[in-house]
Protein backbone atom coordinates (compact mmCIF):
# COMPACT_ATOMS: atom_id res chain seq x y z
CA UNK A 1 0.00 0.00 0.00
CA UNK A 2 2.83 2.45 0.51
CA UNK A 3 4.31 2.02 -2.80
CA UNK A 4 0.51 2.30 -4.19
CA UNK A 5 0.86 5.38 -2.62
CA UNK A 6 4.03 7.10 -3.83
CA UNK A 7 2.40 6.32 -7.50
CA UNK A 8 -0.15 8.30 -6.70
CA UNK A 9 2.18 11.87 -5.34
CA UNK A 10 4.46 10.63 -7.91
CA UNK A 11 5.02 14.42 -9.39
CA UNK A 12 6.22 15.71 -5.75
CA UNK A 13 2.18 16.11 -4.46
CA UNK A 14 1.55 18.74 -6.88
CA UNK A 15 -2.20 17.43 -7.26
CA UNK A 16 -2.81 17.09 -3.86
CA UNK A 17 -1.33 20.28 -2.90
CA UNK A 18 -3.76 22.53 -4.90
CA UNK A 19 -6.77 20.74 -3.67
CA UNK A 20 -5.79 20.92 0.29
CA UNK A 21 -4.82 24.77 -0.54
CA UNK A 22 -8.43 25.18 -1.87
CA UNK A 23 -9.81 23.63 0.92
CA UNK A 24 -7.99 26.01 3.42
CA UNK A 25 -6.72 22.81 6.02
CA UNK A 26 -3.24 22.45 6.82
CA UNK A 27 -1.22 19.30 4.98
CA UNK A 28 -1.08 16.39 6.73
CA UNK A 29 2.47 15.59 8.30
CA UNK A 30 3.36 12.79 6.57
CA UNK A 31 3.00 15.04 3.43
CA UNK A 32 6.48 16.16 4.11
CA UNK A 33 8.05 13.28 1.83
CA UNK A 34 6.77 14.94 -0.78
CA UNK A 35 8.10 18.17 -0.77
CA UNK A 36 11.81 16.69 0.22
CA UNK A 37 10.79 15.06 -3.20
CA UNK A 38 9.91 18.38 -4.92
CA UNK A 39 13.42 20.05 -3.65
CA UNK A 40 15.28 17.11 -4.23
CA UNK A 41 13.70 17.36 -8.31
CA UNK A 42 14.39 21.24 -8.02
CA UNK A 43 18.08 20.82 -7.03
CA UNK A 44 18.75 18.24 -9.78
CA UNK A 45 17.00 20.52 -12.25
CA UNK A 46 19.06 23.75 -11.31
CA UNK A 47 22.28 21.69 -10.67
CA UNK A 48 22.42 20.62 -13.93
CA UNK A 49 22.97 16.55 -13.53
CA UNK A 50 22.78 15.15 -16.69
CA UNK A 51 22.94 11.83 -15.91
CA UNK A 52 23.98 9.06 -12.83
CA UNK A 53 26.58 6.23 -13.67
CA UNK A 54 26.42 3.47 -11.90
CA UNK A 55 26.45 -0.36 -11.64
CA UNK A 56 23.95 -2.14 -12.18
CA UNK A 57 24.51 -5.28 -9.79
CA UNK A 58 27.40 -5.63 -7.27
CA UNK A 59 29.08 -7.90 -8.47
CA UNK A 60 30.77 -8.14 -12.15
CA UNK A 61 28.74 -11.41 -12.91
CA UNK A 62 26.80 -14.09 -11.49
CA UNK A 63 26.32 -17.72 -11.77
CA UNK A 64 23.24 -18.23 -14.16
CA UNK A 65 20.31 -18.61 -11.54
CA UNK A 66 21.84 -16.51 -8.49
CA UNK A 67 21.03 -13.26 -9.10
CA UNK A 68 19.48 -12.25 -5.91
CA UNK A 69 19.32 -8.53 -5.37
CA UNK A 70 17.47 -5.92 -7.99
CA UNK A 71 18.92 -2.89 -5.24
CA UNK A 72 21.18 -1.30 -7.87
CA UNK A 73 18.60 -0.54 -10.59
CA UNK A 74 15.10 -1.37 -8.35
CA UNK A 75 15.30 2.00 -6.86
CA UNK A 76 15.33 4.11 -10.11
CA UNK A 77 12.27 2.47 -11.36
CA UNK A 78 10.17 2.88 -8.43
CA UNK A 79 11.65 6.64 -8.90
CA UNK A 80 9.94 6.58 -11.95
CA UNK A 81 13.26 7.68 -14.03
CA UNK A 82 14.54 7.36 -17.41
CA UNK A 83 17.38 4.65 -17.24
CA UNK A 84 19.14 1.96 -19.62
CA UNK A 85 21.17 -0.97 -18.51
CA UNK A 86 24.02 -1.44 -21.16
CA UNK A 87 27.06 -3.63 -22.30
CA UNK A 88 30.74 -2.25 -21.21
CA UNK A 89 32.60 -4.48 -23.61
CA UNK A 90 34.80 -5.22 -20.34
CA UNK A 91 34.66 -8.90 -18.83
CA UNK A 92 35.01 -10.32 -15.25
CA UNK A 93 38.63 -11.07 -14.68
CA UNK A 94 39.23 -14.14 -12.27
CA UNK A 95 42.41 -12.36 -10.95
CA UNK A 96 40.91 -9.02 -10.30
CA UNK A 97 37.43 -9.33 -9.28
CA UNK A 98 37.81 -10.51 -5.88
CA UNK A 99 36.56 -9.33 -2.66
CA UNK A 100 39.50 -7.13 -1.22
CA UNK A 101 41.12 -8.95 1.97
CA UNK A 102 39.44 -6.69 4.34
CA UNK A 103 36.12 -6.24 2.95
CA UNK A 104 34.24 -4.87 5.48
CA UNK A 105 30.46 -5.95 4.86
CA UNK A 106 27.22 -3.46 5.58
CA UNK A 107 24.55 -5.50 5.48
CA UNK A 108 22.93 -8.80 4.76
CA UNK A 109 22.96 -8.21 0.83
CA UNK A 110 26.81 -7.57 1.05
CA UNK A 111 26.67 -11.00 3.18
CA UNK A 112 24.88 -13.05 0.18
CA UNK A 113 26.51 -11.64 -2.70
CA UNK A 114 29.77 -12.12 -1.33
CA UNK A 115 28.88 -15.85 -0.26
CA UNK A 116 27.71 -16.32 -3.66
CA UNK A 117 29.73 -14.88 -5.82
CA UNK A 118 32.53 -17.11 -8.05
CA UNK A 119 35.11 -15.82 -9.45
CA UNK A 120 36.09 -18.44 -11.60
CA UNK A 121 32.41 -19.18 -12.73
CA UNK A 122 32.08 -15.38 -13.98
CA UNK A 123 35.45 -15.24 -15.70
CA UNK A 124 34.93 -13.66 -19.05
CA UNK A 125 31.14 -12.63 -18.33
CA UNK A 126 30.25 -9.33 -19.39
CA UNK A 127 30.23 -6.39 -17.17
CA UNK A 128 27.44 -3.93 -17.65
CA UNK A 129 26.55 -0.48 -16.41
CA UNK A 130 23.79 1.84 -16.11
CA UNK A 131 22.96 5.30 -17.07
CA UNK A 132 20.06 6.98 -15.06
CA UNK A 133 18.59 10.39 -16.29
CA UNK A 134 15.76 12.49 -15.23
CA UNK A 135 12.14 11.28 -15.64
CA UNK A 136 10.53 11.58 -18.97
CA UNK A 137 13.96 11.67 -20.38
CA UNK A 138 14.36 8.20 -22.09
CA UNK A 139 15.09 9.38 -26.15
CA UNK A 140 17.94 11.65 -24.20
CA UNK A 141 19.08 8.82 -21.88
CA UNK A 142 19.02 6.96 -24.53
CA UNK A 143 20.97 8.97 -26.96
CA UNK A 144 23.40 10.00 -23.99
CA UNK A 145 24.06 5.62 -23.87
CA UNK A 146 24.80 5.45 -27.49
CA UNK A 147 27.71 7.88 -26.57
CA UNK A 148 29.42 6.32 -23.26
CA UNK A 149 29.11 3.17 -25.63
CA UNK A 150 30.61 4.10 -28.80
CA UNK A 151 33.33 6.10 -26.57
CA UNK A 152 34.28 2.45 -24.35
CA UNK A 153 34.06 0.91 -27.98
CA UNK A 154 37.00 3.10 -29.13
CA UNK A 155 39.00 3.63 -26.10
CA UNK A 156 39.33 -0.16 -26.55
CA UNK A 157 40.00 0.43 -29.67
CA UNK A 158 37.03 -0.95 -31.14
CA UNK A 159 34.70 0.94 -33.98
CA UNK A 160 31.17 -0.68 -32.87
CA UNK A 161 28.13 0.93 -31.64
CA UNK A 162 25.23 0.15 -29.49
CA UNK A 163 21.72 -0.63 -31.13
Amino acid sequence: MDLMGRFFVSNGGNSIRSIVDASGEPLREEMAAYGTAKELDRMVACEGLDAILSPTTPYAALKNGDFKTVSYTGVYNILDLSATSFPTGITANKEKDTYAQHFKSFGEVDDVTKRDYDAEAVHGMPVSLQLVGKRLEEERILDVTQRVVQDLARAKGESKGWR
